[in-house]
């Protein structure tokens, strides 16, 4: 009985390894680069082109990377810190020299329709940096 239960498991700890090894630092580096990707494209798509009065709005993106226990990246958060940004974003109401004119200003909302073409393409990127990641571990 102990010759059918007779599996060679030579190298297979070394792959696990491995993989806890260097898995966490490449999908972090993973998550960082689809996060630059989506903000240069967020840029693109609009935010470039306003200004608040004579200077353009600042590009004030922040990258965060949410941590586990482990310190290992399970999700990564992109912020803008420009005090303008939602009210572009959103739309506000008018005032005028500190009096509400009653009119609103609809918002642009570039970087919802941003996020929103962003996922179809995040999506198949991730299948792909995952199918390559496990290839290249050979399991």
């Amino acid at each position: 009985m102990s010759d059918a239960l007779d599996i060679d498991f030579h190298g297979l700890d070394k792959d696990f390894q491995s993989i806890i090894d260097e898995f966490p630092e490449e999908s972090e580096k993973y998550l960082r680069e689809q996060a630059n990707k989506w903000k240069k494209d967020c840029n693109e798509k609009g935010y470039k082109n306003y200004t608040s009065g004579k200077k353009p709005i600042p590009k004030s993106w922040k990258i965060e990377m949410e941590k586990d226990l482990l310190y290992r990246a399970t999700a990564v958060s992109v912020t803008n810190k420009s005090p303008l940004f939602h009210l572009l974003e959103n739309g506000h109401r008018k005032w005028l020299f500190g009096h509400d004119t009653g009119g609103f200003v609809q918002g642009k909302h570039y970087a919802e329709r941003t996020r929103e073409e962003f996922g179809d393409s995040f999506g198949e990127n991730t299948d792909k940096f995952v199918a390559k990641a496990l290839k290249r571990h050979n399991l």
